[in-house]
């Protein structure tokens, strides 16, 4: 009975093994596709767009993948000193 638990036990750390390996190849993948994709959020990394065959575009903007969330572009109506148009 302990022998059997060992084994999966042993199959279970294998199985976790190939897992990040195969995420790790994905990432890599990934990365080599797109690299902005690559990027995790909210890393504080940056990253540049690939031209068409696949070199580095020196001219694109530089991008940074920031975390999901709100924002509201501009001052709020309620702000000292703006006016209502209209």
């Amino acid at each position: 009975m302990k022998r059997k638990a060992e084994e999966q036990a042993t199959a279970e750390a294998e199985r976790q093994r190939l897992a990040a390996l195969q995420a790790q190849r994905r990432e890599e993948e990934a990365r080599k596709r797109d690299p902005v994709a690559a990027v995790a959020p909210g890393s504080g990394k940056s990253a540049r767009d690939l031209l068409a065959d696949g070199s580095p575009c020196p001219f694109c903007p530089e991008m940074v993948v920031v975390p999901a969330g709100t924002f509201t572009m501009g001052s709020p109506m309620n702000e000292l000193g703006r006016e209502i148009l209209g």
